[in-house]
């Protein structure tokens, strides 16, 4: 069945992961795009990379901030220019100085991708999620990314997608306004399992796939290449090589937390 809204591509704005995540978990992104796993920084600050081609992207070089809870052997870093922070791209083993010209090639290239995609698209659905981590966005600022894409691609068509955290309020009884290719969706997409603030991507996600359609734009070598990219992010994680040591460094870490949680809750440890 084709719904109503179907695009050629789907593109992850942030805030931060969960945005990615639900888009993923829709089969709605088949790539990974620039600010998939970036929080802080504005929307018109992504609009700015965007307008200038990432120009000067990671050239005014990096502060350490604290990792955050839940991070497992990453280390935190923010961009000195507009205060990106980089949660997913360096261990804690290797130095920040030695990793950056690989994280550099990295985001050229995924920019790259993005840019090519864009361009050989009809239709662009843009989703943003508002989330703590990064400033929210007005109106105004859903406008004028937009128009940053429109004025780079004027032969594309950009609707914008934007979900706004209401807590309290059920996705039934979702609040949506519409206008000019603008779509705003308030409702409470908060993650009730988890302790730290997280989208529940999943629900979201769900609800995505139920409204939008985009068609696997991937040849068949990219989608191998996607299945082994996300092996190797999974192995990544957790600084293993094959399946047998990932399964067993998992179980541990899930038996840590449980314990670590469980110490909590008797106040042990706080």
């Amino acid at each position: 069945m084709t719904r109503q809204r179907n695009y050629d591509l789907a593109v992850s704005l942030g805030g931060a992961c969960g945005c990615s995540k639900s888009l993923r978990n829709a089969n709605l992104q088949f790539a990974s795009f620039p600010f998939d796993w970036l929080n802080g920084a504005t929307l018109r600050d992504r609009a700015d990379l965007i307008s200038c081609g990432f120009a000067g992207w990671l050239e005014d070089g990096l502060d350490k901030r604290p990792e955050p809870d839940g991070c497992i052997g990453e280390s935190h870093w923010q961009d000195r220019r507009y205060g990106f922070g980089l949660l997913h791209d360096f261990d804690r083993k290797t130095p920040m100085e030695t990793a950056l010209p690989g994280v550099k090639e990295k985001y050229a290239r995924r920019a790259a991708h993005l840019f090519r995609l864009v361009g050989e698209s009809r239709r662009v659905l843009l989703v943003w999620t508002d989330v703590p981590t990064s400033p929210p966005a007005s109106d105004a600022d859903l406008k004028y990314l937009q128009d940053a894409f429109r004025t780079r691609w004027p032969n594309v068509t950009f609707d914008m997608l934007n979900l706004k955290y209401r807590a309290g309020v059920a996705l039934k009884d979702r609040l949506v306004r519409e206008k000019d290719g603008l779509r705003i969706v308030e409702f409470d997409y908060k993650d009730r399992r988890e302790k730290a603030w997280r989208i529940d991507y999943r629900r979201v996600g769900e609800w995505l796939a139920s409204e939008y359609e985009v068609d696997d734009y991937r040849t068949e070598a990219e989608k191998e290449k996607w299945k082994e990219a996300v092996s190797g992010h999974e192995y990544g994680r957790y600084h293993v090589t094959n399946f047998l040591d990932y399964v067993y460094t998992k179980f541990r870490y899930k038996v840590y937390r449980h314990l670590v949680k469980s110490l909590q809750r008797k106040g042990v440890i706080s």
